[in-house]
């Protein structure tokens, strides 16, 4: 990998500490900070492009809040889109423009033409933020970006100290766009998710996790399975759901992740009839395997059991054992 050179500048330690430097603070409240490198991860096809639209459409055109978080700080955004087409980007941001508060700011979105290897770029970029003083830079994504070996932690480290060193030259919150592991499908969400070297998970302020609910809905899990600056208790997992006609995900419901971090929203989404498949009878443990796809744990699952038991879409047939009424398949017979 090409080097990149940069000047250094020294302070000693009293000029360190008789400087005055500006408390750290919030771009998006409790969530992401103005002088960090945050990664947005999960499967090819979840949404994390959409996603990310979202939050630089909402900073850089002054929505009130992202997600439910309050935007502590709007501004200029530099999106580095290297996966879609220029022509299937603009397409999205014109789907997603008609309900951005300030359309006329949509000129603080900056998009390159063309976005070569990060190392490549990188002077460029460096210009272009001393020249316009970005709030927000969006990598999407990773594995673009270069060349090297994601699980050689060596080389990811390399790529690691460009991303700092964009965020502390220009005091700027960075999220990196990433992919999962392919063993994480159906796995819960957790800090070793992200694909490749764990040197990315390690070097990130914040991370993300990304997740589908169900294969072909629009609802998706947003966990926070690392948050540097604040304490577990903070964490909260958001259940969210894309609208298909503007691209814009809306937030459901909002948990504190020290529960079971699934939320009410999970009890209720979960569809038996789906999850029985014709099958007469079937053991917790069969539903539970049958439920894991969907992300949900399995504290979730016996409670969305037990609720469909009260309402009488399950019966319990035995210990342990459960049916599926006849009359929740559209007939009704009852047993």
């Amino acid at each position: 990998m090409n080097k990149v050179e940069i000047k250094l500048d020294f302070l000693n330690g009293l000029q360190l500490l008789d400087g005055k430097f500006p408390a750290a603070r919030d771009l998006i409240e409790g969530l992401i900070r103005e002088q960090s490198v945050n990664m947005l991860a999960g499967e090819p096809g979840c949404g994390k492009s959409i996603l990310a639209m979202n939050l630089a459409l909402a900073v850089a055109t002054g929505e009130e809040t992202f997600l439910g978080r309050k935007i502590m700080k709007h501004g200029k955004v530099l999106y580095l889109n290297n996966e879609m087409a220029l022509p299937d980007f603009r397409e999205r941001l014109e789907k997603m423009a008609g309900l951005a508060p300030h359309a006329d700011l949509l000129l603080q979105l900056t998009v390159p033409i063309v976005m070569p290897l990060l190392v490549e770029a990188y002077a460029s970029i460096r210009e272009w933020c001393r020249e316009n003083r970005p709030v927000l830079i969006i990598f999407d994504c990773l594995y673009l970006l270069h060349t090297a070996d994601e699980n050689d932690a060596s080389s990811m480290r390399n790529i690691a100290t460009l991303f700092n060193s964009l965020r502390d030259e220009f005091g700027v919150a960075i999220l990196i766009l990433h992919h999962n592991k392919k063993e994480e499908r159906g796995a819960s969400p957790n800090i070793n998710s992200a694909r490749g070297s764990n040197v990315q998970s390690a070097f990130v302020d914040t991370l993300l996790d990304l997740r589908r609910v169900d294969a072909t809905g629009n609802r998706r899990k947003l966990t926070p399975t690392k948050l540097r600056h604040v304490s577990d208790a903070q964490r909260k997992g958001m259940n969210i759901e894309l609208d298909p006609k503007n691209l814009w995900f809306v937030l459901l419901q909002q948990q504190d992740d020290g529960g079971d971090g699934d939320g009410g929203y999970f009890v209720d989404a979960i569809d038996f009839v789906e999850i029985f498949q014709g099958r007469v009878e079937m053991q917790m443990k069969e539903i539970l395997a049958a439920c894991k796809p969907l992300g949900c744990s399995s504290k979730t699952v016996q409670r969305a059991v037990e609720r469909a038991v009260k309402n009488g879409t399950l019966v319990n047939v035995k210990f342990g054992v459960f049916a599926i009424r006849n009359d929740a398949t559209n007939n009704t017979e009852p047993w």
